[in-house]
């Protein structure tokens, strides 16, 4: 009798609200099945699989069905999902897709400046200039250099990139981008660079052809991940950076493709949110 290994998948949807309502299910070649919301552990659990290459499909009323290829050892498999609407734009995390709430119209802007006068007068400049509105900050946003701003409503979206990319150069911003998630006392926002991971078997020569033809800069390697690399995306849409990623993950030829994003943090938050890779799937600490 083979050994049978423990399953456990967290579902949240967009919102980072556990789902406890939805359908979860384990396919291979031989067998399927669904496991069981546990409400101590806040996860579906099943300890009803033997090891072996899988399926994950994840169904939950009012949202996108997702589905993931996964292998199971025998230690087990902890992994999450993460639902959104119907064509929601999303990015990954590993091999987890995250779908967002687009927020049109906005835009932010990081700033390491610690002269308080200078910073006002830089803010008042950009304003007056281009004709934009700067949202009321509050005190985690001001305390990472973050300040929201508002594109001109009769802006178009080849010139709100146009605007990014002088604002970079003029202000000397950390880096200025699209709004991709944002509460009330914390925001993250898109940047021109990803992070890359390709197959182990592409060589140099295909990873330079396929920058030339996503437009993407070589910033650098990263030897100490593997065949990884460091880009920077020189042309396209608003959200750039999204289609270059989605455009590598649908060509087969890398294990992730992340988005290089700028994110606010708290220092008392009592849960952060943190993806990071556990066996073969990614957990949501």
């Amino acid at each position: 009798m083979k050994n049978k290994s423990v399953i456990r998948i967290t579902v949240f949807d967009f919102k980072n609200t556990v789902l406890d309502k939805a359908s979860v299910s384990l396919i291979s070649k031989t067998t399927q099945g669904k496991l069981k919301f546990d409400s101590m552990t806040s996860s579906y659990i099943s300890d009803a699989f033997t090891p072996g290459d899988y399926v994950i499909s994840v169904e939950a009323n009012g949202f996108e069905t997702q589905q993931r290829n996964v292998f199971i050892s025998q230690s087990g498999y902890e992994d999450i999902f993460i639902l959104g609407e119907k064509n929601m734009p999303s990015y990954y995390r590993g091999i987890v897709k995250v779908p967002f709430k687009e927020n049109p119209g906005k835009f932010g802007m990081a700033i390491q400046e610690e002269n308080t006068k200078r910073l006002n007068t830089t803010l008042e400049k950009v304003v007056k200039k281009y004709g934009i509105e700067i949202e009321k900050n509050n005190e985690n946003y001001e305390k990472n250099g973050l300040y929201i701003f508002s594109f001109s409503k009769k802006m178009k979206e080849e010139e709100q990139v146009a605007l990014l990319e002088r604002l970079k150069k003029e202000t000397k911003a950390l880096t200025v981008g699209p709004v991709v998630q944002q509460s009330e006392k914390n925001a993250s926002i898109l940047t021109d660079e990803i992070i890359v991971r390709f197959e182990d078997h592409i060589d140099v020569k295909t990873v330079n052809a396929i920058a030339k033809r996503l437009s993407l800069k070589i910033i650098r390697n990263i030897p100490y991940a593997g065949n990884a690399y460091h880009f920077r995306v020189t042309k396209g849409s608003l959200y750039k950076t999204l289609d270059a990623c989605n455009q590598l993950i649908d060509m087969k030829v890398v294990k992730y493709a992340e988005p290089n994003m700028f994110h606010t943090y708290e220092d008392d938050a009592i849960v952060p949110i943190i993806i990071c890779t556990l066996n073969n799937g990614t957990i949501l600490l």
